[in-house]
């Protein structure tokens, strides 16, 4: 977990962190999920690639998600 110092309560998390937090949500009745990627400015570009980087991090965390909750919705934004 990492704090975001400008968002005070808020927390970037690792993947293994995103999906206990995504358990609870589905256990308090949360049913979808938003997800704000941060991505390395290396990997921006001005036609977003990173968007289709079926290794990026957003791509990655909704695959984890979905096999583990497939009934739990989640948006994502590709930050870039």
């Amino acid at each position: 977990r990492a704090p975001i110092a400008s968002m005070p309560g808020v927390e970037r998390l690792s993947l293994d962190e995103l999906l206990r937090e995504a358990e609870a949500a589905l256990e308090l009745g949360i049913p979808v999920i938003d997800l704000f990627p941060v991505i390395d400015p290396a990997g921006k570009s001005l036609d977003a690639a990173e968007a289709w980087n079926p290794d990026g991090l957003a791509q990655r965390a909704v695959r984890a998600l979905k096999a583990r909750f497939p009934e739990l919705g989640v948006m994502t934004d590709v930050a870039l």
